[in-house]
This record gives structure tokens, C-alpha cells and sequence, in this order.
């Protein structure tokens, strides 16, 4: 893989790294290649599709673990004001964005500061729900841990402890649009760590739209437009499967309708077998007109104008024996639309 990458054919090394992330069981292993194709300028965002929040702002080193476990460095109920500083004695401390590239959502804060010994930590993000909603919160810390919503205490640890992922878990509630998560770690010495994943109350990841340092600007962004229905994989009557990554705001299309939109396909292996954002040019057919593949008929059929949706489509529901350009016989594709507008 890294022979073909290093040759500069990323596009053919891609569908290989991909598949390791898919069946490794070795977190390790799953890091190292996240972390070989982000340096190939290609993105995997584990992470986030385990439900872990990998988004966040960071503010510390703060000295003095003791201090800081009753006390606090900034209004926690107000909302974070990143082009502050926080000033402390002769000291000036700024928030630092990081966006994780750890399959398990693991912040490691000894990789971001130096004089972490006995020392405060503070991490923020910001989620959005679609709904007001309850869901689970599972949390690993290495040491003290304390955890707010929305500027209310919802969780806190004390004690010395090694890090590991989802090691406590507790319930919480959502509300409709913006979530504002903070949380403090004090380190006692060695490890300096902690995560942080919003399931359902079944247990299953949530895929909530998280704020970046490119994308939402303001927490007032972050709205049920821009969250997820559910993370549940969803089976149709003709056998379609599909998750709802962003849900649209606007109509949802009827059939005769001219509809537009852009997608991406790909085989299982990961292979790109169409992608109308690289062609620059947006697709555009009449709905349940037989234009295209059943599945992409079917899979639009129930989205909202402004919507993503990634469909898992069948064989039976795309070319079945025949096979078509890159797409061998009896493929399953994998396809995300976004319904960009519904004409009647």
C-alpha cells in the first residue's frame, strides 16, 4: 500500500487503506494508516462514525492539580469565547483546535503540551441533535475527570485511574440544535488522557455534526438542519439500506419531480466508481422516471431537499449481472447523495 501511495497513485492505495481500517482489530495498526492517509491529503473520520467526539478546542496546561479540582478558569456556564485570552497570574493561556485522528476518539494531551505534570486540562466541543434527545455518554479518563452540558455538571471523577475508552457511562439529554461539552482533566503523573462518545440509549453511535475550526463559525450554527436523524441503519421494502447523515430542511420530492443532486459511489472495496463534485457537474433526473439505478430512485425518494443520505444498494437494486464502465457483475455500491433541489 504505502509503495503504491509513495508513487504517488493514492487513489489506488486508498480502497486498501480503507479496508484495513474497516477489519482491523488493532488500534494501533488502525491509527497508523488513519494517520498515513492523512498525509496523502485523504481523510477516514473513524472516529466520528464510532460516535466519538473528535473535534475539540483545548486550554492548558494549567499548574496544580489540587487547585483546580474546586475551582474553575473561566465562567463554565457562559459560552467559550475562543479569540480570548484567559489570563492567570503573569500567564496567558489560548485556545488550540485539534481535530483527532485516533480510531477510538483518544485525546492525548501529553502530545499537545509539555508541562502536563500535575497540571488542568480543559477540552470543548460543540455537537449537534436533531431533536431534544437522551442518549449515553461514555467517557475514559487518565486522571480527574469532570464533565458539563450545556454549563451543567453532568459527571465527575476523582482519582487516578489509566485511560481506557467508554470506561464509565451515564445518561444524558440533548437539546434540539446546539451542545456545548466541556470538560476538565487533572493529571497526577504519567498518562494524560481522556474520550468521550454519545450513543443512543441502545447503545448505537451517534453521528451528530460536530463544529470544526473550518466549517460552523458560531455555536448558533449548529442546528437540526445539521444533525442526524438517527445512526441506525434503515432497510426499505425493496431491500435498499441507508443512514441519514444530515437532515434537509427543505421539501421532501414526489415522483415525477425533476430532482437534483450530487453523489458519490463507490464499490465495497472502497473503489470510486462515480463522483459528481469531482466532475464540477450535479445530476439531474426525474424521479421514479427509470433514469437511473432503482436504488438511487428509492434512496432519494424519502430525503429532504438540503439532505445526505448514504445508501448501501444491492445488486438486485443497481446493475444485478451486467456488468457496467468499473463495476464488476453482481456489485453492491455504496452511494451518498445530497438532495440539492426538487422541482414539480
Amino acid at each position: 500500500m504505502d509503495k503504491i501511495a509513495l508513487n504517488g497513485r493514492i487513489n489506488e492505495a486508498e480502497p486498501y487503506y480503507q479496508k484495513v481500517i474497516r477489519r482491523c482489530e488493532q488500534p494501533d495498526l488502525v491509527r497508523h494508516v488513519v494517520q498515513k492517509m492523512r498525509m496523502y491529503g485523504k481523510k477516514a473520520d473513524v472516529a466520528q462514525q464510532a460516535g466519538y467526539l473528535q473535534h475539540w478546542w483545548m486550554l492548558g496546561a494549567l499548574p496544580g492539580r489540587e487547585i483546580w479540582r474546586n475551582r474553575d478558569a473561566f465562567p463554565i456556564t457562559e459560552p467559550i469565547q475562543f479569540n480570548q485570552r484567559i489570563i492567570l497570574g503573569e500567564r496567558a493561556f489560548r485556545w488550540q483546535y485539534v481535530d483527532l485522528d485516533t480510531p477510538d476518539g483518544h485525546l492525548n494531551f501529553h502530545e499537545h503540551f509539555t508541562n502536563g505534570e500535575r497540571s488542568a486540562v480543559y477540552a470543548y466541543a460543540e455537537i449537534a441533535a436533531p431533536s431534544d434527545m437522551d442518549v449515553l455518554f461514555k467517557v475514559g479518563s487518565d486522571d480527574d475527570m469532570f464533565c458539563w452540558l450545556n454549563g451543567v455538571s453532568v459527571y465527575r471523577f476523582i482519582g487516578g485511574r489509566a485511560w481506557k475508552a467508554d470506561e464509565d457511562v451515564f445518561p444524558v439529554r440533548l437539546v434540539k440544535g446546539g451542545n456545548r461539552v466541556l470538560v476538565k482533566v487533572l493529571n497526577g503523573n504519567g498518562g494524560w488522557d481522556c474520550s468521550l462518545r454519545i450513543t443512543d440509549t441502545t447503545h448505537q453511535p451517534l453521528i451528530l455534526t460536530q463544529r470544526t475550526a473550518e466549517g460552523l463559525s458560531a455555536a448558533s450554527a449548529l442546528s437540526v438542519s445539521e444533525g442526524t436523524a438517527q445512526s441506525k441503519t434503515i432497510s426499505t421494502a425493496e431491500g435498499l439500506e441507508y443512514i441519514d447523515l444530515l437532515i434537509g430542511t427543505g421539501e421532501t420530492p414526489n415522483d415525477g419531480d425533476q430532482v437534483q443532486v450530487h453523489i458519490v459511489g463507490t464499490l465495497q472495496n472502497g473503489k470510486e466508481v462515480t463522483n459528481t463534485r469531482k466532475r464540477g457537474e450535479a445530476l439531474y433526473f426525474t424521479l421514479g422516471g427509470g433514469g437511473v439505478i432503482q436504488g438511487l430512485d428509492v434512496g432519494v425518494r424519502s430525503m429532504r431537499v438540503g439532505g445526505k443520505r448514504r445508501l448501501i444498494v444491492p445488486p438486485a437494486l443497481a446493475y444485478k449481472d451486467v456488468p457496467t464502465g468499473v463495476i464488476p457483475p453482481q456489485s453492491t455500491l455504496i452511494i451518498e447523495v445530497e438532495l440539492l433541489s426538487s422541482e414539480h
